[in-house]
């Protein structure tokens, strides 16, 4: 079945809001793509695939510094105690919730999905030119991208 994309659009930006602020209590902003900027360079990515009903990527990525933070926001740890692997798992486990909130936002409570294991990535932060959906955002004056792409 083709995806609806204005309705995922919807379903996923309402699924970042919610997870930021039930796991981390942090509001987020959506950003407009000309007002975006940081979005480059070295940073940290998790992505998980939609099994089922759909076939689909979605795809967290954000700088090593604004990871950082959410390991802060979560966890009440700073400095030095946070290393790459820490951030990395935070944001996989942020990623995986966020997913399952948009299949659930997505679909509705009543038709079940299948998600794989999220991928930890670490390299050039950058949004691939087949992403169908991007969101930008902020939280706290960090900047994060969220993208979900279909799997053909």
């Amino acid at each position: 079945m083709p995806l609806d994309i204005p309705r995922a659009r919807t379903a996923l930006f309402d699924a970042i809001t919610t997870t930021f602020s039930e796991m981390a209590f942090i509001d987020v902003d959506a950003l407009d793509d000309s007002a975006v900027s940081g979005f480059t360079g070295k940073g940290l990515m998790s992505s998980i695939n939609v099994l089922n009903p759909y076939k689909l990527t979605i795809t967290i990525a954000a700088s090593y510094e604004a990871v950082k933070f959410l390991v802060e926001s979560l966890y009440s740890e700073t400095g030095s105690e946070i290393d790459e692997n820490t951030m990395q798992d935070v944001l996989a486990e942020i990623l995986n919730t966020l997913a399952g909130c948009f299949m659930k936002k997505f679909l509705g409570n009543h038709i079940g999905y299948e998600l794989g294991l999220p991928e930890k990535i670490s390299g050039e932060v950058a949004v691939p030119p087949e992403a169908g959906i991007v969101q930008y955002f902020n939280a706290l004056g960090y900047n994060f991208i969220v993208y979900l792409r279909e799997i053909h």
